[in-house]
């Protein structure tokens, strides 16, 4: 039992730093490429990796740790924007993507999960 709950704890670590690794390849590559090139469909890879693997509440926190990434690759890039109050909307609007994806995929394992029970 000890050895299962070892394994478990193990690969769940193993996700998690996979995850972080992910994202700040994605940051980087964001940054990397500059604001012309828009690389924000590459940040959904690690939130459905934390979303598919662990429980809401986690995808939760790493759905904003992602939209403050790309608020801070768009900083980093050196954009200027006409007021300063764009950034902030921006960062607030991808977040609400990133909620909604994560929302919406926690739903999806949920049902799975519930239909391999009844069967």
């Amino acid at each position: 039992m000890r050895n299962a709950l070892t394994k478990t704890r193990a690969k769940e670590v193993l996700l998690a730093v996979s995850g972080l690794m992910l994202l700040g390849l994605v940051g980087l590559s964001d940054y990397l490429t500059g604001p012309e090139i828009s690389f924000g469909i590459f940040y959904f890879l690690p939130i459905w990796l934390m979303t598919w693997q662990f429980n809401r509440g986690v995808a939760v926190l790493f759905s904003l740790l992602c939209a403050l990434v790309w608020f801070a690759v768009d900083d980093a890039s050196g954009v200027q924007y006409s007021t300063p109050i764009i950034p902030s909307w921006n960062a607030a609007a991808r977040l609400i993507y990133f909620l909604s994806f994560t929302f919406l995929l926690s739903y999806i394992r949920e049902q799975l999960r519930q239909t391999r029970e009844e069967v």
